[in-house]
């Protein structure tokens, strides 16, 4: 069982803003985020802690998320980003914080648990058509593979 006294203060801050550094990040992907990815994301960060019930440190992050997105405070390696490079970049160090403290089953559910919020924000966008049962636009899709190898999920 993985817990905040595992991570320094810095990397704990950085992996309760994962989720929502998972969202926006995503939906920002084309240029902008509109409204229904708006409401996509609101409603996704506040169920889909629900899909992982046994993860103590999902459990955990997702208890602290609100906190920190109601005082605006966004951990300091991640402020600035903008570019998909410094995007994949700080993915590959939310992997490097959980697979260097959590055990390694909990630490490959959170890197899926990050996962799961890209591909859940990135069907919720309104400017997609579904074609062949793909509704994920192409720069969204092109993403979600960079995240997953940034995470080391292939």
């Amino acid at each position: 069982m993985t817990t905040r006294d595992d991570f320094d203060a810095d990397d704990w801050e950085i992996l309760v803003f994962s989720p929502a550094f998972a969202a926006y990040g995503v939906a920002a992907v084309d240029g902008r985020i509109d409204a229904k990815e708006k409401e996509a994301i609101t409603g996704m960060l506040l169920n889909i802690q629900d899909k992982y019930p046994d993860n103590e440190l999902i459990c955990a992050v997702m208890s602290e998320l609100p906190a920190m997105l109601e005082d605006m405070n966004v951990p300091g390696s991640l402020r600035y980003i903008k570019t998909k490079d410094e995007f994949l970049w700080a993915y590959k160090k939310i992997g490097r914080i959980v697979d260097g403290a959590a055990e390694p089953d909990e630490a490959a559910q959170f890197k899926s648990f990050l996962v799961d919020i890209v591909e859940q924000i990135a069907h919720a966008s309104g400017k997609k058509m579904n074609v062949f049962g793909n509704d994920i636009n192409q720069p969204e899709s092109g993403f979600l593979k960079d995240v997953r190898n940034s995470l080391g999920i292939l």
